[in-house]
């Protein structure tokens, strides 16, 4: 955390507070966190006396993207919640994969990065399995 000043700090840190706000307030209104602090999507409520089938049909389907919405709101909410968290342990701005320095410019580009931008290409090109079962 040498590498960022005070300022810097406080500039990220606001920056995923709002965000940490900004992600509540959208999981909140497409889904409900239990007593274990997990979301689940709120499912309309039905129109009973309803029988087209193609409503019915747009209702299964908005409740089926709203639980990925839901997914990756949640993970990213987890993601911005660690780093505020490295903040208070002194440890932010630290790979935690390999202890190298995540440089600036990639942390005000996205202040909840835990990897240096190296290692996140290396990560994604692990996760990448686009062409995996192409056949040529």
């Amino acid at each position: 955390m040498k590498h960022l000043t005070d300022e810097h700090i406080k500039e990220l840190r606001e920056r995923l507070e709002e965000e940490v706000t900004t992600l509540r307030e959208s999981l909140s209104d497409i889904g409900q966190m239990d007593e274990n602090g997990d979301w689940s999507v709120s499912i309309p409520d039905p129109d009973l006396a309803e029988e087209d089938p193609n409503t019915q049909a747009d209702r299964f389907e908005e409740t089926y993207n709203r639980g990925g919405s839901l997914s990756a709101m949640e993970a990213r909410l987890e993601l911005v919640e660690q780093a505020l968290a490295h903040m208070d342990e002194g440890t932010y701005g630290v790979s935690t994969s390999s202890g190298e320095e995540i440089s600036l410019e990639r942390l005000q580009a996205n202040p909840a990065a835990m990897l240096t931008i190296k290692e996140a290409q290396e990560e994604e090109k692990l996760h990448d399995t686009r062409g995996v079962f192409d056949k040529d």
